[in-house]
């Protein structure tokens, strides 16, 4: 067995057990990108299930997942909109802006999220010591998602161009939030790499080219 017989083996499992209900992004409660025909794993749903089932306090998991098993990973997706905070607060602050990111604790999310599957890789009997070794090589991303615009994910990210594409409010969000991943680092521990950022349009762009 490889690391995609793996994948695809325990794909299965998480759905014949009911942990991964599969939608499309524009159907999970309360997301940002609402036209996303992309089809994940509603996490928030797999965190309720294995936290009620094995009777453990609720996580902040991310929002949903991508099991890929010829690409030999494991997506973890967070949305995060911003068109609401931005309408109620255009005259907010950097300082602001800062803590209202913070508030949503990637680094714990991260963690959380991972603890939560390989919880429900425990669930399966017949996981063998070759299949968690295959779940520890598996490459584990951290996607975050905004309804801001592409610039939101370029590295080429420079303050003329960001004064032209967006307004001011938005520019701090996305030096924010660029400044926040950044300080997530990569875990060789569960091959889990650094979190990256994209838009809903670049989302969608991103799963139809593989």
């Amino acid at each position: 067995m490889d690391v995609k017989d793996f994948l695809s083996k325990f794909l299965q499992f998480g759905i014949d057990k009911g942990y991964f209900q599969q939608r499309k992004v524009k159907d999970l409660p309360k997301v940002c990108c609402l036209q996303s025909e992309v089809e994940v794993i509603d996490f928030d749903k797999t965190k309720e299930c294995i936290c009620k089932e094995i009777k453990i306090q609720s996580s902040k998991s991310c929002d949903a997942l991508r099991i890929l098993p010829e690409s030999e990973r494991m997506d973890f997706i967070e949305f995060k909109g911003f068109r609401k905070f931005i309408g109620s607060n255009s005259n907010t602050n950097e300082t602001k802006i800062k803590k209202h990111i913070e508030k949503f604790d990637l680094s714990r999310k991260i963690a959380d999220s991972e603890y939560i599957l390989r919880t429900v890789l425990y669930t399966r009997p017949s996981t063998t010591n070759e299949e968690h070794q295959h779940y520890d090589q598996t490459e584990k991303n951290f996607i975050i998602v905004t309804d801001l615009e592409d610039s939101i994910e370029s590295i080429m990210l420079t303050l003329d161009f960001l004064s032209v594409a967006s307004s001011p409010i938005e520019n701090t969000i996305k030096m924010k939030l660029r400044e926040e991943i950044e300080n997530i680092r990569s875990s060789e521990l569960h091959n889990i790499k650094q979190p990256q950022l994209k838009s809903c349009k670049s989302f969608d762009t991103f799963y139809q080219e593989q």
